[in-house]
């Protein structure tokens, strides 16, 4: 009981919609607005660029918080850390917006990987730098954190719990990724323009 009490409130942690609250605060609903997501950066695109840098870190925090409860009540560091993946699901399907928050899980993601995999994090995050300032756009760059965050995780030689999380933080991303447009999955193309630039590029 005391383990389901606390996924519970990681997911419901987790599915806190700042990005949703910010927007309302502004008069802005997110949801049919701009991206329709309520994530940063449909703030960002929405809103401005100050409310979009405290979405980020707020949706950022709400992968740590589950982990640090978990180790307060006195649970393993493997399933307190497991809370973290709840939080993303929370962000993902958040219940306050009845399941249809449309975020990404992405500041959710980057919260529980810095803090469970701190020396990879930093390293990955040059690289998602170099490569948004040379392709002038984040998605795909976000992709390839995520990807590479299992096999740095397998390089720097963390316990086989930590690489486990790391492929499950991927998987989770990729699947959000294309949940979102399933019935257009039937085009190779299109899914695969979704997984990777996490948007739907068609020709003219």
């Amino acid at each position: 009981m005391k383990l389901l009490i606390f996924f519970l409130v990681a997911y419901l942690c987790g599915s806190i919609p700042f990005g949703y609250i910010v927007g309302k605060i502004r008069g802005v609903d997110l949801k049919k607005t701009g991206y329709k997501r309520v994530g940063a950066s449909n703030v960002y695109k929405s809103v401005g660029f100050v409310p979009a840098v405290f979405v980020f870190f707020a949706d950022f925090i709400k992968g740590i918080i589950p982990i640090l409860i978990g180790k307060w009540i006195g649970l393993p560091e493997v399933t307190a850390s497991m809370g973290g993946i709840f939080a993303i699901i929370g962000h993902n399907w958040p219940v306050w917006l009845k399941f249809k928050g449309e975020g990404r899980g992405v500041a959710t993601s980057c919260g529980l990987v810095f803090f469970l995999l701190p020396r990879e994090t930093v390293f990955l995050i040059i690289i998602f730098v170099v490569l948004t300032l040379t392709l002038k756009s984040s998605p795909l760059p976000f992709f390839i954190f995520f990807l590479l965050m299992p096999i740095m995780a397998i390089k720097f030689k963390e316990p086989v719990w930590l690489i486990w999380m790391a492929v499950s933080i991927f998987g989770l991303v990729v699947f959000k990724r294309i949940i979102s447009n399933v019935k257009l999955l039937k085009d190779r193309k299109i899914a695969l323009n979704l997984i990777l630039f996490d948007t739907i590029k068609r020709g003219k």
